[in-house]
């Protein structure tokens, strides 16, 4: 009940704003309402990054307003609000990826993806076919961003596999990461990630993994001990658009944002490990940070990660893993 309460009142919020927006624009301008679940740092800056750009290349026949911070409800709220047209434009983390586009993204699978080379190369190969299967849902991926590997915070120290049994950790609600997870005996806790920070404050979870860009922007410093390197899964964010709302504009303004949206991509490695050596150093002041025996926690979790390619992939992104040596 209060989850459908939540839900409710994030509507009527997120149609107030964008009403308001839509009256106070002239003839031949629109403003559009752009959210981002994360805090200031990392991913906020990419998005006033690629928007500037937008704006100054449109000559401001396109401009936007930036919500951050969850403003408007986490990655989940936002997706599916784009996809209804309430919601043009977002920063949708992982979730479409993860729920709408699974098949196509091995990058969703814990403990599979190496590297960040290995995510690019999958990235610009599989690009169309990708955004055919998003278009079933009435969304555009413009752009994935690359994020530095997602890391474990927790308040019990971690060196390998045996120490995450009956661990409550949260993870995103996707299934193939609770798949995964699971073989490692920790307890999955699904949550948005605008709830984690209280949750960790009040010991309902024990930890929570992310980028470490985010989980400083996030100050999850504040409520967790150790910061454990386990370069667990490289990861990417989605920036969405309603694709109808896309279509509808003239091509040289599509052509605009498909192509500043490219660009952020190409930059978007390099500013997040430049962002994580600033960060990290910041939060050694703040915790106690491990290095595990990534290994062996890989190989303790590679009995759910072969099931979770045999149960979410496509049969020619399992070519692709195959072709580039990243199983047998």
């Amino acid at each position: 009940m209060k989850s459908k309460i939540k839900s409710i009142l994030l509507l009527v919020l997120v149609s107030v704003i964008c009403i308001t927006l839509f009256t106070g624009t002239g003839l031949g301008k629109e403003k559009v309402v752009f959210p981002n679940a994360e805090g200031p740092g990392y991913e906020v800056d990419l998005q006033k990054m690629v928007t500037g750009w937008i704006e100054e290349k449109t000559g401001g026949a396109i401009t936007f307003q930036n919500t951050v911070g969850g403003a408007l409800g986490g990655d989940k709220d936002v997706t599916e609000q784009i996809e209804q047209g309430i919601l043009k434009i977002g920063r949708t983390g992982g979730y479409p990826s993860s729920m709408y586009l699974a098949k196509w993204m091995p990058m969703n699978i814990p403990f599979l993806i190496e590297n960040e080379e290995q995510c690019k190369k999958f990235v610009d190969e599989f690009r169309d076919e990708i955004n055919k299967e998003a278009a079933k849902h009435n969304l555009y991926i413009l752009g994935w961003t690359l994020r530095s590997p997602r890391q474990i915070t927790s308040n019990v120290p971690i060196y390998g596999p045996k120490d995450l049994k009956g661990l409550k950790i949260r993870l995103p609600e996707f299934p193939a990461w609770i798949d995964v997870w699971r073989e490692l005996n920790v307890i999955p806790t699904p949550m948005a990630f605008t709830e984690v920070y209280q949750a960790l404050g009040k010991h309902v979870i024990d930890a929570e993994e992310n980028p470490i860009p985010t989980i400083y922007a996030a100050k999850f410093q504040e409520v967790q001990k150790y910061l454990v390197l386990s370069k667990h899964m490289y990861w990417i964010s989605d920036w969405t658009v309603n694709l109808d709302w896309l279509m509808s504009l003239p091509e040289e303004q599509r052509k605009i944002i498909k192509e500043a949206f490219l660009e952020l991509e190409t930059r978007s490695l390099k500013l997040s490990l430049q962002y994580e050596d600033k960060v990290f150093k910041k939060l050694e002041e703040k915790m106690e940070v491990i290095e595990p025996d990534s290994e062996a926690i890989r190989e303790a979790a590679m009995p759910g990660v072969r099931k979770a390619i045999s149960k979410y992939l496509s049969p020619e992104v399992k070519d692709w893993l195959v072709k580039e040596g990243i199983i047998k």
